[in-house]
């Protein structure tokens, strides 16, 4: 029964037709169907890696509203046109993070346009920015409510506006002061907007500081609510997130080639190994948990010589890795050259180490690590995902 869903909801997805009738016990139909299914799956690279399973996710999740159509139109949409590069990484990156989104993103301008709009400000460091820009936009979109991003910055236009009863007089983020807007699309509309505008000048203004209890019941993993963010409905809290990401969190297709060039520069052709050094985990600790994943895969899962992509605050950690599992081969961002792309030397190791630890088949982080969950929202398989802390992975990503 339920290979006679996920089939009718893939050939529903993506429009092919069989007009064989199937009776639940007839192994000449289900056989028509499976190779139904197989002829679909060679001829179109968008279902293959598993990716078939998340397209039926997002099938069935997305409510029955105006605005849930208008998703799986554009889905289906960007499934029948979408060209892959085929990099030299794993399957994973080339249908999902290192090529063009699969999904459409999130139109800032669904809101109410006479309402306040939230002023979502983020954080020093992009760690901990990622996820609270990431849970605003979230609640905002849940209260129908438009926003803007604040990543307040030190010169440019001085606008002031009433905010929770007091006058704040703050520089309006544009592309001339922003640092995101550098290597992702922009998030939320723009200062410039009449909307914004309006809002401003009538003191309509209010600071997103942390979710409702609303909210943290959307973000839960293995629990379903009906939810309209985003034109979605009864949808598990975990999923959402990764959804979101997607269409929220856009990097720039120069800044995403960079990236995942970098990464093929590695060798990271075959399946491997990610590791976030983080916190008072030895290195023994990392190792004997990666050395089961390998033993545990058998045979050359891993390649020959299975790689250890690392990523840490410097390069003492991988040398203590290679100390104790010498065998191995390492990689991480120590000795790569500056990037003519991504001009700042921080950002250009944070994206490529967020991209290293999502794209890799078993990632391993010491603790509670913001570039750690936000790979784990990356990944397809959540399964393959270790935290050393000892905490449930599921404890840090339901308030992530």
């Amino acid at each position: 029964r339920s290979l006679l869903f996920s089939t009718d909801n893939i050939m529903q997805n993506h429009r092919l037709t069989v007009n064989t009738p199937v009776k639940i016990g007839s192994v000449t139909a289900i056989l028509i169907l499976l190779a139904s299914l197989l002829a679909l799956v060679k001829s179109n690279p968008s279902l293959r890696s598993g990716t078939n399973e998340e397209n039926e996710i997002l099938r069935r999740t997305v409510s029955s509203t105006k605005e849930g159509e208008q998703i799986n139109n554009a889905h289906d949409e960007i499934l029948s046109s979408r060209k892959l590069k085929e990099w030299k990484l794993p399957d994973w990156a080339n249908q999902m993070w290192c090529n063009d989104p699969d999904l459409p993103p999130i139109d800032y301008h669904y809101c109410d346009l006479n309402g306040p709009i939230n002023l979502i400000r983020y954080p020093a460091g992009y760690q901990y920015g990622l996820p609270t820009i990431l849970l605003g936009a979230l609640e905002s979109m849940e209260q129908k409510r438009c926003f803007v991003i604040d990543e307040q910055p030190t010169t440019g236009e001085k606008v002031c506006t009433l905010i929770n009863g007091n006058q704040e007089c703050f520089y309006k983020t544009d592309s001339s002061n922003s640092d995101l807007q550098k290597y992702f699309d922009p998030i939320g509309l723009s200062f410039d907007e009449p909307i914004v505008r309006r809002a401003i000048a009538m003191n309509m203004v209010e600071v997103w500081t942390t979710p409702s209890t609303v909210l943290k019941h959307r973000l839960i993993g293995y629990q379903n609510t009906v939810s309209q963010i985003i034109g979605y409905g009864a949808v598990d809290g975990h999923f959402l997130k990764r959804i979101a990401m997607r269409r929220i969190w856009r990097t720039k297709p120069n800044v995403r080639n960079e990236i995942c060039q970098t990464l093929e520069n590695f060798g990271l052709e075959d399946k491997y190994i990610g590791v976030n050094v983080i916190g008072d985990v030895s290195a023994s600790e990392y190792m004997d948990v990666a050395e089961e994943a390998i033993i545990n895969k058998k045979g050359d899962y891993f390649g020959i010589t299975p790689k250890i992509f690392v990523a840490g605050r410097d390069c003492s950690s991988v040398d203590q890795l290679k100390a104790t599992k010498p065998q191995y081969a390492y990689v991480s961002m120590c000795g790569v050259p500056p990037s003519t792309v991504i001009t700042d030397e921080n950002a250009f190791k944070f994206l490529v180490e967020m991209y290293g630890l999502g794209l890799a088949e078993f990632a391993i982080i010491g603790r509670y690590s913001p570039m750690g969950f936000w790979s784990y929202f990356m990944r397809y398989a959540q399964h393959s995902f270790k935290n050393l802390d000892g905490s449930s992975p599921d404890f840090y990503h339901n308030f992530w």
